[in-house]
């Protein structure tokens, strides 16, 4: 073999080894790459995904936010409301009594709670009230029920009260008290 084949001998095998070497660090640079690129997109996935989540989140978080407010405003029109009702409900409770104390049938109601406040009181001194309204029916009831009646300095709707002071008691039968606790433990 001549020189100059050892020469191209040489060197077709050194070109070979270089291309040999070009090529694996081609394919280790392009495996490097790929590896780069794909945490890269599994980087952004992730990002993306809990970018969507938290904006998943503050939207939910708005409407539940949204949707408080409405139940508030939901929730005072319909005590608003409630209340309004109420009133006309007590209203007409009221004007029904009214219509009662022309009626027979309230006589009988005071000459019984009358008699059931002095069974109450037994022996004990009792003072019984009634409404300014009922003056008329006073001198039957003290008839009726043997014991004076006092004529209240001010009205209360109706009903009786007496008053044990020895006992220091108050029963109260009158017809705005009934109200006003009816009122207060209406739902």
């Amino acid at each position: 073999m001549t020189t100059r084949d050892k020469l191209n001998h040489f060197m077709e095998v050194v070109v070979e080894d270089a291309r040999q070497r070009s090529r694996k660090t081609l394919e280790d640079y392009g495996k490097g790459l790929e590896a780069i690129y794909e945490s890269f997109c599994q980087e952004s996935l992730r990002k993306q995904a809990a970018e969507i989540k938290a904006g998943r989140e503050n939207r939910q978080k708005e409407i539940n936010m949204e949707l408080a407010e409405c139940q508030i405003k939901i929730r005072k029109r319909l005590g608003e409301q409630q209340e309004v009702m109420k009133e006309q409900l007590f209203g007409l409770v009221a004007e029904r009594l009214a219509e009662f104390r022309k009626t027979p049938d309230y006589y009988a109601y005071l000459a019984g709670h009358i008699k059931k406040a002095l069974s109450f009181a037994r022996k004990e001194a009792i003072e019984i009230y009634l409404d300014p309204e009922d003056a008329a029916m006073q001198e039957r009831l003290e008839q009726d029920t043997g014991t004076a009646i006092r004529i209240s300095r001010y009205g209360f709707g109706g009903g009786v009260r007496a008053v044990i002071r020895s006992k220091r008691v108050l029963i109260d039968q009158s017809f705005d008290t009934k109200l006003q606790e009816a009122k207060k433990d209406y739902l």
